[in-house]
């Protein structure tokens, strides 16, 4: 009996033993083909070691789960864009992520499977000169630039970067050679990153957005089927042109998360018709909007109603708030389910004809830390 319990726990449970990780839990099959890990890390967990486990299996691996969470000083070496044997999901919570650019344009050993991936309250420690390096003197090959095309859900929370100490910082002229030679790359690739099952996008609070994010995102990508977008606690200042015109880059969307940034204005444009009847809801809450557009009386028109929540920003009483009145108007007898979204006050502004809301700051594109954060994000969704 005490025999057969080894191979009846590799057979149950198939544990998986890694000394650099002190876990609570580890890996379990409950049918043929399925497995499900889960680890707390302590110190330091390798992807590298549990894809080379995966790959000594002899038995059929068709779906692998996997669940990262670090304690207090835990890291993992999860190098981008995480392909595995089976893998077709992973969620990373509260970890230092060491090796990310480690298989920089290494041709991929596994097929695209990744269906769910999530990455919360993480940083990202990687070497600066290392990649302006890889930037100004290779191109991305599309297998890397993309990441894996079969994703369903791609969610980034609380991402940063943070940058090894080095003894030569980059010059600004150094810097900018490598901004201009990502700029270049990203316009003139001769591949398209195709996420047609991608219906699930959030890259909200994080610090490691650039200014030039959303023309990097759609230069050479597809979101044919994307449904939801958040993009929430981002510190943005001003609407992009890409979300302006939705439309046009993203056409399925339905739902654009983008509470709790700072911008002061917005205007959506309406698309003359797009083949579907469904709304399109704006999130707009926690913002610094004290104006809104005179044709937003028009956003419940026809063929696709844009429906905004403006709730918890300092509107002022201005011309422009009749036409406010109006929008909230149809909500309530358009879509009275949503009458909440009109619990809206405008305050009284010195000149309150007069349509004029405080200029946003100045865009920064250009700005050393957005460069330098854009390097780092010249792939994936």
């Amino acid at each position: 009996m005490s025999a057969s319990l080894p191979l009846l726990l590799l057979l149950t449970f198939l544990i998986w033993p890694v000394r650099s990780v002190r876990r609570t839990r580890s890996c379990y099959s409950p049918v043929k083909g399925y497995i499900f890990c889960s680890h707390t890390i302590q110190d330091q967990w390798n992807f590298v070691n549990f894809r080379s486990w995966l790959d000594s299996l002899k038995t059929p691996v068709d779906h692998v789960e996997l669940s990262l969470r670090c304690l207090e000083g835990g890291s993992v070496v999860l190098p981008w864009p995480m392909r595995a044997r089976g893998l077709k999901k992973i969620k990373i919570t509260n970890c230092v992520v060491e090796g990310f650019f480690s298989e920089y344009n290494l041709e991929p050993a596994y097929p695209d499977s990744l269906v769910d991936f999530s990455m919360i309250d993480c940083i990202i420690r990687t070497d600066v000169n290392s990649n302006i390096q890889r930037t100004l003197m290779t191109t991305l090959s599309k297998s890397y630039s993309c990441g894996q095309q079969t994703i369903r859900s791609h969610v980034m929370r609380n991402i940063s970067f943070s940058f090894l100490p080095t003894s030569s910082p980059p010059s600004s002229k150094t810097l900018d050679r490598a901004f201009s030679a990502m700029r270049r790359q990203s316009k003139t690739r001769d591949f398209t990153c195709n996420y047609d099952n991608l219906l699930q996008l959030e890259e909200s609070n994080s610090d490691s957005i650039s200014s030039v994010h959303f023309e990097v995102m759609t230069d050479i990508s597809s979101y044919s089927s994307l449904r939801t977008f958040n993009f929430s606690s981002n510190r943005m200042t001003r609407l992009p042109d890409h979300l302006r015109e939705w439309h046009k880059y993203f056409p399925t969307l339905e739902v654009l998360d983008l509470s709790k940034n700072h911008l002061r204005s917005f205007s959506f444009e309406k698309p003359k018709s797009l083949g579907r009847r469904k709304i399109f809801f704006v999130n707009l809450q926690h913002n610094k909007i004290s104006d809104v557009p005179r044709d937003i009386a028009s956003y419940l028109d026809e063929p696709i109603p844009v429906i905004l929540d403006l709730r918890n920003n300092p509107i002022l009483c201005t011309y422009n708030t009749f036409e406010l009145v109006k929008y909230l108007n149809k909500i309530k007898n358009m879509f009275p389910v949503l009458n909440f979204l009109t619990d809206i006050r405008c305050t009284l502004s010195p000149n309150p004809m007069k349509s004029k809301s405080e200029p946003a700051p100045e865009d920064n594109s250009n700005d050393t830390k957005s460069k330098l954060l854009q390097l780092f994000n010249l792939f994936g969704v």
